[in-house]
C-alpha cells in the first residue's frame, strides 16, 4: 500500500521521531544544569591501580582540568581494616607535594587528594607506608 500524498515513509518518520526526542532531551539537559564539568572533566585521566605488597590494594588517578590550569590526583588504599595509620606521600616530578600520617576510615580506606598547578608534564608519585605492618604501596601516572 502506498502512503498518502505529504506522508514520508515509515523509516522517515522513525529518524524524525528519534531527532525530536533527541532534542528534547538535550533541551531539558541545558534547562536542568546538566552539562558536561570543567573542561569535560574525565577527559585525559590516567589511572594505575593494583596489589600493595601484602593484601591491601592501591589506585591513584591523575587528571588535567585544562579549564582551571590545573593537574588534580586522587590516591588511594584499601587495606579492609579501620584504624590502621599508613604514612602517605605524594609527589610531583619529585617534588613532595604533601607527607603526613593518615588514618583508614571504618571501611578501611584512605584517601589523599591533592592538585599541582598546569595541566601537562607531571608524574605524580603517591606511596603509602603501613608502619605498623610493613606494608607498602607504590604507584605512579604521568600526564
Amino acid at each position: 500500500m502506498m502512503p498518502k500524498t505529504g506522508t514520508p515513509p515509515i523509516a522517515d518518520r522513525g529518524n524524525r521521531m528519534n531527532r525530536r526526542i533527541a532534542a528534547t532531551f538535550a533541551t531539558a539537559a541545558l534547562g536542568l544544569g546538566l552539562t558536561a564539568g570543567p573542561a569535560f572533566a574525565g577527559i585525559g585521566r590516567v589511572e594505575s591501580k593494583g596489589s600493595c605488597s601484602a593484601a591491601s590494594t592501591y589506585r591513584l588517578r591523575v587528571e588535567p582540568i585544562v579549564a582551571k590550569n590545573i593537574t588534580r590526583f586522587q590516591g588511594k588504599v584499601d587495606s579492609g581494616i579501620a584504624g590502621e595509620v599508613w604514612h602517605v606521600v605524594a609527589r610531583d616530578n619529585g617534588t613532595v607535594v604533601f607527607e603526613r600520617d593518615v588514618v583508614t576510615r571504618l571501611n578501611g580506606e584512605l584517601q589523599r587528594s591533592g592538585k599541582v598547578a598546569g595541566t601537562t608534564g607531571h608524574t605524580i608519585q603517591f606511596d603509602a607506608t603501613n608502619p605498623a605492618t610493613g606494608e607498602t604501596c607504590s604507584a605512579s601516572a604521568s600526564v
